[in-house]
């Protein structure tokens, strides 16, 4: 009974720490998903800037070879 009792709280306490650790994991991936989304959106604000940056350039110099 007792040896029953130790091994039902010693399975408890795995599962406990077993679903600490996945609520770590998940609150990681949660932040990593977050970050990633965030570095898209700047990497993207960045690429627009420089694609327009080109296109002034561009227009600038045709404007000046053919005027």
């Amino acid at each position: 009974m007792v040896l029953t009792g130790t091994l039902s709280l010693m399975l408890i306490s795995i599962n406990n720490k077993l679903q600490d650790f996945e609520d770590k994991i998940e609150a990681r991936d949660r932040a990593l998903r977050v970050n990633m989304e965030t570095s898209d959106t700047k990497i993207e604000e960045r690429m627009n800037e420089l694609s327009s940056k080109v296109d002034n350039a561009v227009y600038e110099f045709n404007r000046r070879k053919y005027h």
